[in-house]
């Protein structure tokens, strides 16, 4: 499944090393350097290294300069990719592909490049697939750990009965919101969906890719990718691998931008689960956002200029913005 879209691709093999761990680390990055570094150092003192760490990088002359030279020197082993595609999932498919070449890799790590593993991060998720023979993908968890908004109870009923909300740990709503596990407890948890920094069996790779058409930093990505995995086998969460997410605003869109991306690549994760129920809640919780949105008195224009332009575009089967 070659993505067409990925021109002006230079590959630069930083340095020969060999680890039997069979991971390959895939990391999509553009303008972020600094947190690069963190990620990267990082995978130098895992209790488990990597076979192998593809970083496609789209970013601009000077930060990937920056990246380039922060990476000599590693004791890992590192390919870089320099792309023209701004693209979070054209990236991870570039590197992913990449990554297919080696025979030695079994498994693959996705790492956003603003995050940080623990540094027995990599060997519990392996761990963690190989004692579970039904399992294709597991991840971890972010810290600090997610816990549920202090909303009140009419609102969340509200939320629930139009497909945003959910009482089910690891569930994917009817309206494509991915629901998080139960983070209070460390035990391995089934799941519906994964979020974006997984690992995940080779094989999936060689049947599945990731939304070539998603724009820039993306949306829902990972929940869209989830649901279509989900039909190869059995997905975990394991807290007790975590992260750190430093959630740079490095490249992320401004509220306008998000909103367009929430209204359009969601409806890809509804296509996805196929139940007449979902084809409904996907207009119902719309217009619930939107209300939503009107509370919002600093970006309420943005965010409903967003969303109409949207569901403008879907209907006319533009391009993704």
């Amino acid at each position: 499944m070659a993505d067409q879209t990925d021109s002006t691709i230079a590959k630069t093999r930083m340095r020969h090393l060999s680890d039997d761990s069979g991971i390959a680390v895939i990391i999509a990055t553009r303008n972020r350097p600094a947190f690069l570094k963190d990620v990267v150092t990082a995978l130098e003192h895992q209790s488990l290294r990597p076979h192998i760490v593809v970083i496609a990088d789209s970013s601009d002359e000077n930060d990937a300069y920056l990246n380039r030279n922060l990476l000599v020197g590693r004791s890992l082993n590192i390919q870089y990719l320099a792309t023209a595609s701004k693209s979070l999932t054209r990236q991870k498919n570039l590197a992913i592909r990449t990554s297919l070449e080696i025979d030695a890799v079994q498994f693959i790590q996705i790492l956003d490049d603003d995050t940080v593993p623990d540094s027995d991060h990599l060997l519990t998720l392996r761990d963690t697939l190989m004692s579970l023979t039904g399992a294709v993908g597991v991840s971890g968890i972010t810290l600090p750990r997610w816990s549920p908004p202090n909303t009140p109870r009419f609102i969340r009923a509200v939320f629930k009965f139009f497909g945003l909300d959910s009482d089910i740990p690891g569930s994917v709503t009817a309206a494509g919101i991915g629901i998080p596990i139960d983070t209070t407890s460390n035990r391995t948890q089934r799941s519906d969906w994964l979020y974006g920094c997984s690992m995940w069996r080779r094989f999936v790779f060689q049947r599945l890719e990731y939304e070539p058409d998603f724009v820039g930093s993306a949306l829902f990505e990972d929940v869209e990718f989830s649901t279509r995995a989900r039909a190869l086998g059995e997905l975990f969460v394991n807290p007790r691998a975590t992260l750190n997410h430093n959630v740079s605003e490095i490249g992320r869109p401004d509220s306008r931008t998000y909103a367009y991306r929430f209204v359009r690549n969601r409806l890809r994760v509804i296509r996805n689960l196929g139940t007449k129920r979902s084809i409904l809640a996907y207009p119902l919780s719309t217009v619930l956002q939107m209300l939503v949105y009107l509370t919002k008195s600093s970006e309420r224009r943005s965010l409903i200029q967003g969303t109409l332009r949207g569901l403008v575009d879907e209907v006319r089967r533009r391009p993704l913005l």
